[in-house]
């Protein structure tokens, strides 16, 4: 047994609820209300209702306290929200009019969460998507659009794939969403694509996975979106697509401390980015190049020259010029990451010699 509530698990807490719903079930006929004023006004019906009950008569009688004075009854107001900014607290203040105190944790999402950016490369959302979902197959995965058009775009691309997909957003009226939260309640989809209206308050269970196709405006809401998963004592995975000529949304986000991992979304899998968001910076600018590189690079201008002044040439050139430096660049990131990778191995290697 234990002897503070603090001491027990989940498991334990949920046979708790379980046991407290029979309860209710055998002593009023009727299930534990799951709309919340209706708990809220039972809750207060309960407190008036035992100024009634036999204790508190007996009471009474014993003190010489008056039936018709009524019941006394503090009121305490509790305002509960994941995240708590600057103005929501003047906010309240102004408004509850006490003072109240807020206790939260630094870590903004759980520890049981884990976050990934992935390269797209420029491909398009609907297309990434899918190499993503054939690649990774998750169990459960929620898709965050900011934009409302997104959200329906998306999940009209990913129905005409043949994916088990529904969308959530703010074009659906009241009776529609409680329709589409039933459904997806019931396990009748492996992906939901929405908006941020489902990334607060709505509790979802068996969610492994939460995509965010882009960053929404208020980065809070990225918390939002990954608390979606790792709950109730299970492990999650966030991820975030990115292409590397925008990154300063990105960079925001990784700014705030969060740690986060990096991959390159390929045609039939997901490879690791050693060199983090700024890979191609990494190998871009002024630099010597090999004599092999000038070369093909006259080639390239060469072929894309003409004597006569045609439309459009000069595209046509920076592009088959930028085709060469692409080549030598892939060559580079490559050749960087395998002296990484064999200067891994080799410290692996002297560990074990060292540790005989």
């Amino acid at each position: 047994g234990v002897k503070l509530d603090n001491e027990l698990e989940v498991d334990d807490l949920k046979e708790l609820v379980k046991r407290f719903k029979a309860a209710v079930l055998a002593q009023t006929g009727k299930d534990f209300p799951t709309n919340v004023y209706e708990q809220l006004w039972g809750a207060i019906c309960a407190v008036f209702d035992s100024w009634m009950n036999e204790r508190a008569i007996l009471y009474r009688k014993m003190e010489g306290i008056p039936a018709e004075w009524g019941t006394a009854v503090n009121v305490q107001t509790m305002v509960f929200s994941a995240t708590m900014n600057e103005n929501l607290k003047l906010q309240l203040e102004k408004y509850i009019g006490s003072e109240f105190l807020y206790e939260g944790e630094e870590q903004k999402t759980s520890p049981r969460v884990a976050h990934h950016f992935v390269d797209v490369r420029h491909v398009g959302t609907v297309e990434a998507l899918s190499k993503f979902l054939d690649i990774r197959r998750p169990y459960f995965c929620l898709v965050f659009a900011s934009k409302k058009d997104d959200v329906k775009t998306i999940y009209e691309g990913l129905k005409a794939k043949k994916y088990s997909v529904t969308y959530f957003s703010g074009d659906l009226d009241s009776r529609e969403r409680k329709q589409v939260l039933k459904r997806i309640r019931a396990d009748e989809y492996q992906i939901v694509v929405c908006s941020d209206l489902l990334s607060r308050g709505i509790d979802l269970d068996n969610v492994t996975d939460v995509i965010s196709v882009d960053l929404p405006m208020d980065l809070s809401y990225y918390y939002h979106r990954a608390g979606r998963t790792g709950r109730f004592d299970k492990t999650g995975d966030s991820w975030v697509f990115y292409n590397v000529d925008s990154l300063s949304r990105p960079k925001e986000l990784l700014s705030q401390g969060l740690p986060f991992d990096y991959y390159i979304l390929k045609n039939d899998r997901l490879e690791k980015n050693e060199l983090g968001l700024d890979a191609k910076k990494k190998f871009s600018g002024k630099k010597k190049f090999s004599e092999e590189e000038l070369k093909e690079v006259k080639i390239a201008k060469a072929k894309t020259s003409s004597k006569t002044v045609k439309p459009g040439y000069k595209k046509k050139q920076m592009r088959a010029v930028e085709k060469v430096k692409n080549k030598y660049r892939r060559k580079a990131i490559q050749k960087s990451i395998k002296a990484k990778k064999d200067a891994r191995y080799a410290q692996r290697a002297k560990q074990k010699l060292e540790g005989k």
